[in-house]
Protein backbone atom coordinates (compact mmCIF):
# COMPACT_ATOMS: atom_id res chain seq x y z
CA UNK A 1 0.00 0.00 0.00
CA UNK A 2 3.00 2.02 0.98
CA UNK A 3 4.56 1.65 -2.41
CA UNK A 4 1.57 2.01 -4.25
CA UNK A 5 1.09 5.79 -2.89
CA UNK A 6 4.36 6.38 -3.69
CA UNK A 7 3.92 5.97 -6.65
CA UNK A 8 1.07 8.03 -7.33
CA UNK A 9 2.65 10.75 -5.06
CA UNK A 10 5.97 10.90 -8.03
CA UNK A 11 3.47 10.43 -10.56
CA UNK A 12 1.55 13.50 -9.35
CA UNK A 13 4.83 15.38 -8.60
CA UNK A 14 5.42 14.51 -12.41
CA UNK A 15 2.52 15.27 -14.15
CA UNK A 16 2.82 18.67 -12.23
CA UNK A 17 6.50 19.16 -13.23
CA UNK A 18 5.66 18.81 -17.24
CA UNK A 19 2.59 20.95 -17.00
CA UNK A 20 4.00 23.27 -16.03
CA UNK A 21 7.59 23.04 -18.12
CA UNK A 22 5.02 23.03 -20.96
CA UNK A 23 3.10 26.32 -20.02
CA UNK A 24 6.58 27.93 -19.58
CA UNK A 25 7.60 27.08 -22.73
CA UNK A 26 3.98 28.03 -24.49
CA UNK A 27 4.57 31.24 -22.97
CA UNK A 28 7.86 32.03 -24.03
CA UNK A 29 7.38 31.15 -27.53
CA UNK A 30 4.21 33.12 -27.42
CA UNK A 31 6.73 36.03 -26.08
CA UNK A 32 9.18 35.38 -28.89
CA UNK A 33 6.18 35.42 -31.71
CA UNK A 34 5.43 38.70 -30.24
CA UNK A 35 8.32 40.10 -30.28
CA UNK A 36 9.21 38.61 -33.79
CA UNK A 37 6.12 40.26 -35.20
CA UNK A 38 6.89 43.77 -33.33
CA UNK A 39 10.25 43.34 -35.07
CA UNK A 40 8.19 42.83 -38.23
CA UNK A 41 6.40 46.04 -37.65
CA UNK A 42 9.33 47.69 -36.96
CA UNK A 43 11.28 47.10 -40.21
CA UNK A 44 8.30 47.48 -42.05
CA UNK A 45 8.27 50.95 -40.76
CA UNK A 46 12.00 51.48 -40.88
CA UNK A 47 11.27 54.25 -43.57
CA UNK A 48 9.18 56.64 -40.04
CA UNK A 49 12.89 56.54 -38.81
CA UNK A 50 14.66 57.00 -41.41
CA UNK A 51 12.66 60.17 -42.69
CA UNK A 52 12.53 61.47 -39.09
CA UNK A 53 15.27 60.65 -36.85
CA UNK A 54 18.55 61.98 -37.96
CA UNK A 55 19.99 60.07 -34.71
CA UNK A 56 19.03 56.65 -36.04
CA UNK A 57 19.95 57.71 -40.26
CA UNK A 58 23.05 58.45 -39.31
CA UNK A 59 23.91 54.92 -37.39
CA UNK A 60 25.42 52.39 -39.02
CA UNK A 61 23.89 49.20 -40.09
CA UNK A 62 24.44 46.71 -37.53
CA UNK A 63 23.51 49.78 -35.53
CA UNK A 64 20.24 50.01 -36.94
CA UNK A 65 19.56 46.87 -36.90
CA UNK A 66 20.31 46.91 -32.79
CA UNK A 67 18.20 49.78 -32.08
CA UNK A 68 15.25 48.36 -33.62
CA UNK A 69 15.55 45.12 -31.38
CA UNK A 70 15.95 47.33 -28.91
CA UNK A 71 12.65 49.38 -30.24
CA UNK A 72 10.89 46.42 -30.35
CA UNK A 73 11.40 45.11 -26.73
CA UNK A 74 11.27 48.52 -25.43
CA UNK A 75 7.36 49.15 -27.37
CA UNK A 76 6.57 45.60 -25.75
CA UNK A 77 7.07 46.20 -22.55
CA UNK A 78 5.32 49.23 -21.94
CA UNK A 79 1.34 50.05 -22.05
CA UNK A 80 0.32 52.92 -24.17
CA UNK A 81 -2.98 54.74 -23.27
CA UNK A 82 -4.58 56.72 -25.19
CA UNK A 83 -6.47 60.08 -23.52
CA UNK A 84 -8.90 61.19 -26.57
CA UNK A 85 -6.86 59.78 -28.85
CA UNK A 86 -6.16 56.33 -30.38
CA UNK A 87 -2.41 55.34 -30.31
CA UNK A 88 -0.99 53.74 -33.18
CA UNK A 89 1.75 51.39 -33.92
CA UNK A 90 3.55 54.35 -35.69
CA UNK A 91 2.88 56.84 -32.70
CA UNK A 92 4.43 53.60 -30.53
CA UNK A 93 7.37 53.49 -32.61
CA UNK A 94 8.17 57.20 -33.18
CA UNK A 95 8.01 57.71 -28.87
CA UNK A 96 10.08 54.24 -28.07
CA UNK A 97 12.32 55.44 -30.92
CA UNK A 98 12.93 59.12 -28.18
CA UNK A 99 13.76 56.52 -25.47
CA UNK A 100 16.16 54.42 -27.36
CA UNK A 101 18.30 57.33 -28.78
CA UNK A 102 18.84 58.56 -25.67
CA UNK A 103 19.55 55.52 -24.10
CA UNK A 104 21.61 53.96 -27.17
CA UNK A 105 25.03 53.59 -24.95
CA UNK A 106 23.91 52.10 -21.89
CA UNK A 107 22.69 48.47 -20.97
CA UNK A 108 20.14 49.04 -19.39
CA UNK A 109 17.61 50.56 -21.10
CA UNK A 110 14.12 49.34 -20.39
CA UNK A 111 13.11 51.94 -18.31
CA UNK A 112 11.59 49.15 -15.60
CA UNK A 113 10.11 51.42 -12.91
CA UNK A 114 8.22 52.90 -16.02
CA UNK A 115 5.01 51.26 -16.78
CA UNK A 116 2.52 53.24 -18.50
CA UNK A 117 2.58 56.28 -21.26
CA UNK A 118 0.04 58.13 -21.87
CA UNK A 119 -0.63 59.93 -25.16
CA UNK A 120 -2.59 63.57 -25.39
CA UNK A 121 -3.94 64.74 -28.67
CA UNK A 122 -2.10 68.16 -26.94
CA UNK A 123 -1.74 70.22 -24.00
CA UNK A 124 -3.71 68.25 -20.87
CA UNK A 125 -4.66 69.02 -17.70
CA UNK A 126 -2.80 66.67 -14.63
CA UNK A 127 -4.07 65.90 -11.41
CA UNK A 128 -1.22 65.21 -9.83
CA UNK A 129 0.39 69.07 -10.43
CA UNK A 130 -3.24 70.74 -11.22
CA UNK A 131 -1.27 72.15 -14.12
CA UNK A 132 -1.47 71.66 -17.76
CA UNK A 133 1.08 70.05 -19.23
CA UNK A 134 2.80 69.23 -22.77
CA UNK A 135 4.43 65.94 -21.29
CA UNK A 136 6.02 64.67 -18.12
CA UNK A 137 7.76 61.76 -16.08
CA UNK A 138 6.69 61.18 -12.71
CA UNK A 139 8.00 59.23 -9.74
CA UNK A 140 4.84 57.12 -9.98
CA UNK A 141 5.69 55.36 -12.80
CA UNK A 142 3.77 57.12 -15.79
CA UNK A 143 5.24 59.28 -18.87
CA UNK A 144 2.52 61.10 -20.64
CA UNK A 145 2.98 63.24 -24.01
CA UNK A 146 0.85 65.57 -26.13
CA UNK A 147 1.34 64.38 -29.52
CA UNK A 148 1.08 67.31 -30.98
CA UNK A 149 4.24 68.72 -28.95
CA UNK A 150 6.07 65.38 -29.50
CA UNK A 151 5.47 65.62 -33.17
CA UNK A 152 6.50 69.43 -33.30
CA UNK A 153 9.67 68.07 -31.57
CA UNK A 154 10.64 65.70 -34.69
CA UNK A 155 9.61 67.97 -37.38
CA UNK A 156 12.07 70.71 -36.00
CA UNK A 157 15.06 68.46 -35.28
CA UNK A 158 18.10 71.66 -35.05
CA UNK A 159 15.80 73.78 -32.20
CA UNK A 160 16.83 71.90 -29.11
CA UNK A 161 13.57 71.63 -28.14
CA UNK A 162 12.56 67.99 -28.31
CA UNK A 163 9.79 66.66 -25.75
CA UNK A 164 10.38 62.79 -26.27
CA UNK A 165 13.56 63.43 -25.38
CA UNK A 166 13.39 66.16 -22.47
CA UNK A 167 10.69 63.84 -20.50
CA UNK A 168 12.89 60.67 -21.72
CA UNK A 169 15.59 62.63 -19.98
CA UNK A 170 13.49 62.94 -16.99
CA UNK A 171 12.30 58.95 -16.81
CA UNK A 172 15.78 58.34 -16.95
CA UNK A 173 16.76 60.36 -14.26
CA UNK A 174 14.21 59.13 -12.48
CA UNK A 175 15.26 55.38 -12.76
CA UNK A 176 18.38 56.40 -11.60
CA UNK A 177 18.20 58.17 -8.29
CA UNK A 178 14.08 57.00 -6.67
CA UNK A 179 12.87 54.33 -9.10
CA UNK A 180 13.14 50.56 -8.06
CA UNK A 181 14.80 48.37 -10.71
CA UNK A 182 17.89 48.85 -12.87
CA UNK A 183 20.51 52.08 -12.51
CA UNK A 184 20.94 52.89 -16.34
CA UNK A 185 24.51 55.10 -15.53
CA UNK A 186 27.85 54.54 -14.31
CA UNK A 187 26.88 55.79 -10.85
CA UNK A 188 30.77 57.28 -10.45
CA UNK A 189 30.09 59.39 -13.76
CA UNK A 190 26.24 60.30 -12.93
CA UNK A 191 27.53 61.58 -9.72
CA UNK A 192 30.21 63.51 -10.87
CA UNK A 193 28.11 65.24 -13.82
CA UNK A 194 25.50 66.02 -11.06
CA UNK A 195 28.21 68.09 -8.13
CA UNK A 196 29.19 69.48 -11.79
CA UNK A 197 25.87 70.86 -12.57
CA UNK A 198 24.99 71.94 -9.43
CA UNK A 199 28.24 74.04 -9.06
CA UNK A 200 27.18 77.80 -8.62
CA UNK A 201 29.92 79.06 -10.71
CA UNK A 202 29.28 76.78 -13.52
CA UNK A 203 25.43 77.52 -13.47
CA UNK A 204 26.63 81.66 -13.59
CA UNK A 205 28.60 80.57 -16.48
CA UNK A 206 26.08 78.65 -18.02
CA UNK A 207 24.00 81.72 -17.64
CA UNK A 208 26.57 84.18 -19.11
CA UNK A 209 26.73 81.73 -22.41
CA UNK A 210 22.92 81.76 -22.70
CA UNK A 211 23.20 78.63 -24.63
CA UNK A 212 20.69 76.77 -22.58
CA UNK A 213 17.03 78.18 -22.34
CA UNK A 214 16.36 79.68 -18.72
CA UNK A 215 13.64 76.58 -17.45
CA UNK A 216 17.21 74.46 -17.43
CA UNK A 217 17.64 76.58 -14.48
CA UNK A 218 14.80 75.77 -12.71
CA UNK A 219 16.06 72.67 -10.99
CA UNK A 220 18.91 69.93 -11.28
CA UNK A 221 16.25 67.50 -13.82
CA UNK A 222 15.20 70.24 -16.08
CA UNK A 223 19.04 70.96 -17.21
CA UNK A 224 19.72 67.45 -17.21
CA UNK A 225 16.80 67.41 -19.54
CA UNK A 226 17.52 70.15 -21.65
CA UNK A 227 21.16 69.43 -21.85
CA UNK A 228 19.69 66.44 -23.48
CA UNK A 229 18.08 68.34 -26.13
CA UNK A 230 20.96 69.88 -27.22
CA UNK A 231 22.98 67.01 -27.15
CA UNK A 232 21.11 65.28 -30.11
CA UNK A 233 19.98 68.54 -32.11
CA UNK A 234 22.82 70.99 -31.86
CA UNK A 235 25.99 68.65 -30.49
CA UNK A 236 28.77 70.05 -32.42
CA UNK A 237 27.47 73.73 -30.99
CA UNK A 238 27.39 72.36 -27.48
CA UNK A 239 30.73 70.78 -27.46
CA UNK A 240 31.94 74.13 -28.72
CA UNK A 241 30.68 76.44 -26.72
CA UNK A 242 31.26 73.84 -22.99
CA UNK A 243 33.52 71.07 -24.19
CA UNK A 244 33.86 69.83 -20.39
CA UNK A 245 30.35 69.42 -19.45
CA UNK A 246 29.45 68.38 -23.09
CA UNK A 247 32.11 65.60 -22.18
CA UNK A 248 30.54 64.43 -18.86
CA UNK A 249 27.18 64.09 -20.43
CA UNK A 250 28.55 62.06 -23.41
CA UNK A 251 30.32 59.73 -20.14
CA UNK A 252 27.01 58.88 -18.27
CA UNK A 253 25.09 58.03 -22.06
CA UNK A 254 28.28 56.60 -23.39
CA UNK A 255 27.61 58.69 -26.89
CA UNK A 256 28.76 61.15 -29.45
CA UNK A 257 26.40 62.01 -31.58
CA UNK A 258 29.38 64.61 -33.38
CA UNK A 259 30.83 61.10 -34.39
CA UNK A 260 27.64 60.70 -36.25
CA UNK A 261 28.13 64.00 -38.10
CA UNK A 262 25.27 65.32 -36.28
Amino acid sequence: MDIVIIIIVIGVIFFVYIRSAYTETIAEEAAEDRFKSDVKVIKENEELLLNNDLFYRQLPYTSQQRFMQRLALFVQSKNFIGREIEVEYYMKMMIGAAAIKFSFGVEDYQLSGFKQILVYPEEYYSKITRQYHKGEANAIGVLAFSWKHFKEGIDSPKDNLNLGVHEFAHAYFLQQTQMDGEAPFDSNKFKKLRTHIQDHAVLDTMKQKALFRDYAFRNEMEFFAIMGEHFFETPTDFKSETPRLYDMFGNVLKQDPTKLGM
